[in-house]
């Protein structure tokens, strides 16, 4: 309303100071009028408060900005002071220190939406400027960044009105309140105005460039408030209900506890969970008595125990949960631009390496050193002369039976010099080789050969009887024909791009073959190769089986290099014992592990002995930081700890280990040359740091897909865009959380997961605590089905850390302080070693069935 003539009355021919905030033009129009039309003739000095404001926010507050304005005014004939809608503050002050001047209120007459949206358009070219009023400059650039700022302000409530096709009284009821909370986010514009690295500009209203951040704080701004109104609760509670659902998103924590005001409240959430519900708990009796995970003051968070909240995280997920509050809390979207552009640079940048064929660097390094010893196994040893020309020798065979680049041939036979020549061999020829094990059914080798659609199959004298029946042509190990392809047996397509054929075990039961092309194993060993620096003085130990990847670099990596392969005896992979030895008789130097074997070797009496070792490597399960420790503390070499699926050429990422390795777990490190490792929700968005994902993986990494498996090969194999272009990845099933320096962290299985009483329940987080535990060397939890008792529990297999192992008691009890009850294992049961299959993997079909409590009879 405008001051009335009363109420200036004795005042005449004494000007009134009018202090006004910004307004849209009609406002301006209309106090102008009101103010006419109260006091006739009446002169008028206006300050524009708010422009000066903005020039110096961060330095000056509103007593030392009146002392300014009494400066100016001091000797001039004041009649009174008129504070303008949220301006009111500061005329009070003026008024005081001009010797207790009269001060009247105005709230401004509030326009149309049409003319607010028009206004705000128009106002913002004449930003700045008081021609009719007393001029005061608060430095350099201060006016234009007040003009900038509301330039924002303008663009964005136009914006989002229209956008949102709100009506004329929302967006008035809107603009006044958000003008008189104009303190609590001003500083919080004028910082990122003046921000010394401006962010790109966009441009809203023509001719007008705007900074991102501040439409986005802008429009944040605007939509709290809209929120309040329209879910009917205080800033304090839709803030603290925000806070809920990103620690919820975030850890995964299905309670927590917040405080708001003078409340404390314990909000439980769940993935099907709405915002809605979320505010309806959160409005709930005080009932908590536990220390806070975050607290919220006067619409700012003022505590945050779980380190999840940010201002970015807020910025965006509080906007979708209020335009959706019916809909379940995980379809809101959590990361926003920073923290995307930080995710994304976790990835290396793309560099530059030779996509030659693995096999042809081979045979150029045999020709650089043909004379230096290529491959040994006991006392049988070949040249890299020799081992070329022989395997040269099976690659003219099987080109003069037919087989084309790009056929599949497989082989089986036992680890062997003859083994390493025949895989040269077929690769010299321009195919893809499958390695079969001969000790498996016959119907699962048949079944493999016709899904790779094989065009032959090379075996040695102990093994031709387990593929005499196999459709492919036959031959012995070296190429000799021994009988011709079986009737109706198909040879698939050529795929001149492949190395080799892969099997592993499917979901389903059925095997899948994993087609990897040259050019992935290019750049994976490659990588290797600039990494550990094998020179001709090395020493590889092959000991892998060749039906699993990691036998791929121990092959074929050292004799692009330079170095000696020395093949253990077969079946020695699994005994300790024999592992030591080779090591110290050949001075082997590189040497593999999956983490259940190294922890035997590293309790072999003689693995001190092993002083020639210099790279030690792990992959293929979780190495849990005890198992490092006891190796580094007997023998101190370095050990690195790699992950990848077979999917994805070998190992994907990799880690240094440390010396110790403390007991929060052994990363799987960062993303090696070349490859994208994005870490992905359910509908397959970045999650946030520190938040558990889905690894997809892109990059030069990838295999072409399964072998005769288009469907499955469509259904793992999926573009994605996250990174600003459609990029084709491979969905792992494994779950990671990144750390804060970019490093990755396993987390266990998204397919593992099962469900105990409702809750979902990850084995490997038990599994971690378990290993924690000082008197256990190694564990694994699966879930057993209680058949007479009519429910399923988890059951923890413990191998124990020297002779005495703790009793079940002791392992709950250590579990309780870690873990919710229901994530406790019912059943212990303690083994002397975790079971294997043939590539190390562990083996749940061999892990014994707990036995029966005994129960104490009753007494009638």
């Amino acid at each position: 309303m405008a001051p009335t003539v009363e109420q200036l009355t004795g005042h005449s021919g004494s000007p009134a100071v009018v202090v006004t905030d910004f307004q849209p033009l009609s406002a301006q129009r209309s106090l102008a009028a009101e103010l006419s039309a109260a006091a006739g003739d009446l002169a008028i000095l206006r300050i524009d408060a708010v422009r000066d404001l903005a020039g110096s926010y961060s330095y000056r507050g509103l007593d030392e900005l009146a002392e300014t304005y009494a400066g100016l005014l001091a000797g001039a004939e004041v009649g009174c002071v008129v504070g303008y809608c949220s301006a009111s503050g500061l005329a009070e002050r003026i008024a005081a220190r001009l010797g207790g001047l009269p001060v009247v209120l105005v709230k401004p007459t509030r326009p149309t939406l049409e003319q607010a949206v028009a206004d705000f358009g128009g106002f913002a070219a004449k930003l700045g400027s008081s021609a009719d009023g007393l001029s005061f400059d608060p430095g350099p650039g201060g006016a234009e960044t007040h003009a900038a700022m509301n330039r924002a302000l303008a663009a964005a409530l136009a914006e989002w009105a229209l956008a949102e096709d709100i009506d004329a009284d929302e967006v008035e009821l809107l603009e006044t309140e958000l003008l008189a909370r104009f303190d609590g986010w001003l500083g919080f514009l004028l910082s990122a105005a003046q921000h010394p690295d401006p962010l790109p500009q966009r441009q809203v209203v023509p001719g007008v460039e705007l900074d991102e951040d501040m439409v986005a704080a802008t429009v944040a701004a605007i939509e709290g408030i809209h929120a309040e109104r329209t879910l009917g609760v205080d800033g304090d509670t839709l803030l603290g209900a925000a806070c809920a659902v990103l620690i919820h998103r975030v850890t995964g924590r299905e309670r927590v506890v917040v405080g708001y005001g003078e409340h404390r409240t314990t909000v439980r959430l769940g993935p099907d969970t709405t915002f809605r519900e979320v505010l309806g708990r959160l409005r709930g009796p005080d009932r908590d008595e536990d220390a806070c995970d975050v607290v919220v003051r006067e619409r700012v968070v003022t505590a945050d125990r779980t380190g999840v909240v940010t201002g970015e995280r807020l910025g965006t997920v509080l906007p979708a949960l209020v335009r959706h509050p019916d809909r379940a809390i995980r379809h809101a979207e959590l990361v926003g631009a920073g923290e995307r552009q930080r995710l994304l640079a976790f990835n290396p940048a793309r560099t530059p390496f030779s996509d030659r064929p693995v096999h042809e660097m081979i045979r150029d390094q045999a020709r650089r050193s043909p004379e230096r010893v290529a491959v040994r196994l006991g006392p049988a040893e070949l040249t890299y002369r020799e081992f070329l020309d022989q395997a040269e020798t099976v690659a003219d065979r099987l080109r003069g039976e037919g087989v084309e680049p790009g056929n599949v041939v497989a082989l089986c036979a036992e680890r062997s010099p003859a083994m390493v020549v025949a895989i040269l061999g077929i690769l010299l020829a321009g195919a893809a080789y499958l390695p079969l094990e001969g000790t498996h059914p016959p119907a699962r080798l048949s079944a493999m050969v016709e899904t790779a659609g094989a065009a032959a199959v090379l075996a040695d004298g102990h093994h031709r009887a387990a593929v005499a029946g196999l459709g492919p042509a036959l031959y012995t190990v070296d190429g000799q024909p021994l009988r011709g392809r079986a009737a109706g047996h198909v040879i698939a397509p050529p795929a001149p791009d492949s190395a080799y054929v892969m099997f592993t075990s499917g979901s389903t039961g059925t095997p899948k073959g994993v087609e990897m092309t040259h050019r992935s194993l290019a750049n994976r060993l490659t990588w290797m190769q600039d990494t550990y620096r094998l020179t001709g003085h090395d020493v590889v130990l092959q000991k892998t089986p060749y039906t699993f990847d990691v036998s791929v670099w121990e092959l074929l990596w050292p004799l692009m290099s330079g170095a000696r392969l020395v093949l253990a005896e077969p079946g020695a992979h699994a005994d300790p014992e024999a592992i030591v030895e080779v090591i110290r008789r050949e001075q082997v130097t590189t040497v593999h592990f999956v983490p259940s074997m190294l922890a035997l070797f590293a309790a072999e009496p003689g693995v001190a002995d092993c002083r020639s070792l210099r790279t030690v490597i792990c992959s293929g399960e979780i190495l849990p930081p005890k198992t490092v420790n006891k190796l580094t503390s007997a023998l101190p070499v370095p050990v690195h700890n790699l992950y990848g699926p077979t999917e994805a050429a070998i190992d994907v990422t990799a880690w240094a280990c440390r010396r110790p390795e403390p007991d929060t777990g052994v990363p799987i490190g960062r993303p090696i040359a070349n490859v994208a490792v994005y870490l992905l929700d359910e509908e397959q968005r970045l999650v946030p740091l520190g938040g558990r994902g889905e690894l997809y993986l892109g990059g030069e990494c990838l295999a072409r897909g399964y072998a005769g498996r288009p469907d499955l090969t469509a259904d793992r194999f999926v573009e994605i865009t996250v990174a600003g272009a459609p990029e084709r990845v491979y969905r792992t099933g494994d779950l990671g959380w990144w750390t804060p320096d970019g490093c990755l962290h396993y987390a266990g299985r998204s397919d593992d997961q099962v469900k105990i009483g409702g809750r979902r329940v990850e084995p490997g987080e038990i599994e971690a605590v378990l290993h924690g535990h000082p008197r256990v060397g190694n564990a694994v939890v699966v879930l057993r089905g209680g058949v007479l008792v009519g429910y399923v529990v988890l059951v923890g297999y413990v191998v124990p850390d020297g002779d005495e192992p703790p009793d079940e008691t002791e392992l709950r009890d250590h579990l309780a302080r870690h873990l919710p009850g229901y994530m406790v294992p019912a059943r212990f049961v303690v083994i002397p070693r975790v079971p294997t299959t043939a590539n190390g993997k562990l083996d749940r079909a061999a892990l014994p069935e707990p036995g029966r409590r005994r129960r104490t009879a009753r007494k009638a």
